[in-house]
């Protein structure tokens, strides 16, 4: 693979409004986004042959669907090698995502900058290799820091 001058992301989000925020935001930082709404979305893309730098996941679906997504993208032997990152809004979610091999949890509330770091440390074209990325999750300081902001709020109300 050749190292390229901007970042094509998957993101996935089940909220219009911060699907499209989140996705100009991106788009401001110079990635190209293209958004879904669902995983079963996101997967149809995947299969269909679109591969990103990064898929960026917001855990908020129904039921557990974005954990489906997560188990199958594993399972295949193309897809695993896509990137995933989490968007963690609870420290239950660092855990799940660790647990089924993500390698990289982005905890939520982030700034803009914290994601494109994310994107830019999973993305294996931008490196010009075709090695998968190393694990860059560590769950217990991404949950640590949720359980700080989610004291912070409680200690603010």
């Amino acid at each position: 693979m050749t190292p390229h001058p901007f970042h094509e992301v998957l993101l996935v989000d089940p909220d219009d409004e911060v699907r499209e925020c989140l996705a100009l935001v991106l788009r401001l930082h110079g990635c190209r986004v293209v958004d879904t709404r669902a995983p079963d979305d996101t997967l149809q893309r995947l299969r269909d042959g679109f591969r990103p730098c990064v898929v960026l996941v917001d855990p908020r679906q129904p039921g557990d669907a974005v954990w489906g997504l997560v188990d199958c993208l594993r399972a295949d032997s193309v897809l695993k090698r896509v990137p995933l990152v989490l968007i963690a809004r609870e420290p239950m979610h660092v855990r799940c995502a660790h647990w089924r091999g993500v390698r990289e949890c982005v905890a939520y509330p982030a700034s803009p900058p914290s994601f494109v770091a994310a994107i830019e440390r999973q993305c294996q074209r931008r490196r010009g290799s075709a090695a998968l990325a190393l694990p860059m999750i560590d769950a217990r300081a991404s949950a640590v820091r949720l359980v700080r902001a989610e004291r912070s709020n409680k200690e603010a109300s």
